[in-house]
């Protein structure tokens, strides 16, 4: 059929279609969720229920046993990492130690002389002493200091 002016209609096409459709299935799932809200919301009242002293007092002396429970797995659990990270700081330190020894050995082989004036300073301390005392001289390192 054609219209007055002689073109053909447009139709609706499949896009409009499709979100007639999308917007039927949203307001079904809309209403279809505050009807189950409702359900479910007069089915699970609160409906203060009391216990005889005796059933309320085992069931209170069971809660606290399972608090007590989950305390304790916390407890252990928390013990655990961290005994894992005071091993875990400990290797590191360990590591560490070991480049540090390597770096320094490393540098001791490129300069012999650093190697015997840190010998002394470790030996003397930090007042310095007399080098007869370790039975040798100063000769050997000023000499090599002074080239």
């Amino acid at each position: 059929m054609r219209a007055p002016n002689g073109l053909i209609p447009a139709s609706p096409g499949p896009f409009a279609w499709a979100l007639g459709l999308l917007a039927a299935v949203v307001v079904l799932v809309v209403v279809v969720a505050a009807g189950a809200y409702a359900i479910s919301f007069r089915r699970f009242q609160n409906l203060r229920i009391r216990f005889e002293s005796e059933v309320q007092r085992q069931i209170t002396n069971a809660q606290s046993l399972r608090t007590q429970a989950a305390n304790a797995r916390l407890e252990a659990d928390r013990r655990v990492a961290q005994t894992k990270g005071a091993a875990d700081a400990k290797v590191a330190e360990a590591e560490g130690s070991r480049r540090a020894a390597f770096q320094q050995s490393k540098a001791y082989r490129a300069n012999p002389t650093q190697r015997d004036i840190d010998k002394i300073r470790a030996f003397c301390g930090a007042d310095g002493c007399d080098p007869r005392v370790m039975g040798g001289s100063l000769d050997g390192i000023i000499a090599d200091l002074s080239k």
